[in-house]
């Protein structure tokens, strides 16, 4: 099962870690999985954005 998380609680998270928060403490302050939290902050220092991916096929791929 997916469960999205909003923009705001996206940059709530990585604000949380930017101040040096454990990870621990900012799973537990937002009800998060760890591996979401992860998973965000490897994204952001990836793409420099908290948006979504795009999901599904590319346009044009049958």
């Amino acid at each position: 099962m997916v469960i999205l998380i909003s923009n705001d609680i996206r940059s709530r998270i990585m604000r949380g870690i930017a101040a040096g928060k454990s990870a621990r403490a900012v799973v537990r302050q937002f009800e998060v999985a760890p591996s979401t939290a992860s998973r965000l902050k490897r994204h952001v220092e990836e793409t420099g954005s908290i948006a979504l991916r795009s999901q599904g096929k590319p346009k044009g791929v049958t």
